[in-house]
């Protein structure tokens, strides 16, 4: 008998930030629908989706040293007092299930003694479906879950009420996503949560996908709460959350007990308002493609840019903007322009009302520089350059008057560089050189 195939989860942390660095509806869309396409595509079709070779080597390289970054920070932070994991044979920290039973059992322990701070290490828990009632709304009165949604497991999950010393006020994330200021007399038997996540990364470099992964956590962290009967024993913290970035091995050394990541600014800790208001702008858009869905994949806009070569849709987006199997340049979307900013792509397209390479190659005489400055104006002469070396598919050189000439005093300490720029999106090669 055949194993039936499961799919790969589809909804899951690394979704929700991709869509902060991407700012790609189309993508989230394809993502979304992927495993349930006929809830998400109208109509069905197959979507080019083999991700780039450079992509898979740059993941791989970077969840390698994730991985031994992340297994560096545990060996230090096993032997701290009151820490809790499972370790696995290779001296490292295993999976542990956050079941009811585990929470009460820790709730006993932060009651003896309620000055001391539990730590657990690789904690996971499932996330209830009424998580996703509020994101994938009832379709023609049926409740329906269009996507397979992966299970939580932080890193890191602090236990107890030490924390609150280090904030002027506590709130809590309820189980409906609002977030309230706890009074004193609220936390009385009540056990903060906070989470936080090992990354290999530099501090300085802890952006808002950083801030969105820790509210998806505490979010989804704060309905399991509620469905297992535990509020009136936990309560998750809002705003002492965030990041184990990046930290030598003596930093790590000075760590003798749990109290000692946060005297010793070890953590950083990430703004709740700030990620709050990026986690609600994500689950808003989501929630607009649900009710758009199902539709036709072409609705969706698609966002071009130079990170889309590293991209597994970008052949499909491609198509839909034209560059198509034996197309004329000229009839590609002027978003395919390499080097273009999306923000001159759409004066071009609004403004003059070009949507195609032959259209602007047809009319950028046309284009009137005039006494008030636009951004378009100082593009055009690359623009021109750009779009007759892509319809000539060869080398184009500026014409007389296009490339000036300098002199360079003598003795000057000065650098010159060479830059070739590769276009990942159509396979394209663009040199800025200096003839001397």
């Amino acid at each position: 008998m055949a194993k039936k195939h499961t799919p790969k989860k589809n909804f899951h942390k690394t979704l929700l930030q991709s869509y902060i660095l991407t700012n790609c509806k189309r993508r989230l869309f394809l993502e979304l629908g992927k495993n349930k396409p006929h809830l998400w595509f109208d109509p069905v079709r197959s979507v080019p989706s083999t991700p780039p070779e450079r992509l898979m080597f740059q993941q791989k390289y970077l969840k390698d040293k994730g991985k031994e970054y992340e297994n560096k920070v545990y060996s230090h932070l096993m032997r701290l007092s009151n820490s809790h994991f499972k370790p696995n044979v290779s001296r490292g920290v295993s999976a542990s299930l956050l079941t009811k039973e585990a929470l009460e059992t820790f709730h006993d322990l932060y009651l003896k003694n309620p000055k001391n701070t539990l730590m657990l290490l690789e904690y996971q828990f499932k996330i209830p479906e009424t998580y996703f009632d509020t994101i994938f709304t009832f379709k023609n009165g049926i409740k329906i879950l269009p996507v397979d949604f992966s299970e939580q497991r932080p890193d890191i999950i602090f236990l107890g009420n030490q924390l609150n010393e280090l904030v002027d006020k506590v709130y809590e994330i309820r189980n409906d996503g609002a977030v309230l200021e706890l009074k004193e007399e609220e936390l009385k038997n009540r056990c903060g949560i906070s989470v936080f996540d090992i990354k290999y990364i530099q501090e300085e470099n802890v952006s808002k996908k950083n801030f969105l992964e820790i509210l998806y956590y505490l979010k989804t962290l704060a309905v399991y709460i509620k469905e297992k009967n535990l509020e009136d024993k936990f309560y998750v913290r809002a705003n002492y959350n965030g990041i184990f970035p990046l930290r030598d091995k003596k930093q790590l050394q000075k760590v003798k007990a749990i109290k000692g990541l946060f005297n010793i600014l070890i953590l950083n800790i990430i703004s709740w308002k700030e990620a709050n208001r990026i986690y609600d702008i994500v689950l808003r858009d989501i929630q607009r493609l649900w009710k758009k869905a199902p539709c036709a994949i072409e609705k969706i806009k698609t966002n071009i840019h130079q990170g889309c070569g590293y991209c597994q849709y970008i052949e499909d987006c491609k198509i839909t903007l034209g560059m198509t199997d034996g197309a004329s340049p000229r009839d590609w979307s002027l978003k395919l322009i390499p080097f273009t900013s999306q923000s001159i792509a759409q004066e071009l397209i609004k403004e003059y009302k070009f949507h195609t390479i032959g259209n602007l190659v047809d009319n950028l005489d046309k284009i009137k520089v005039k006494s008030i400055p636009k951004p378009l104006y100082s593009e055009l002469p690359a623009l021109r350059l750009k779009t007759k070396a892509l319809l000539l598919n060869q080398i184009t050189y500026p014409t007389q008057g296009q490339a000036q000439s300098f002199a360079i005093p003598r003795y000057s300490p000065i650098a010159l560089n060479f830059d070739v720029e590769y276009d990942r999106n159509t396979d394209k090669i663009f040199a800025t050189c200096i003839f001397l």
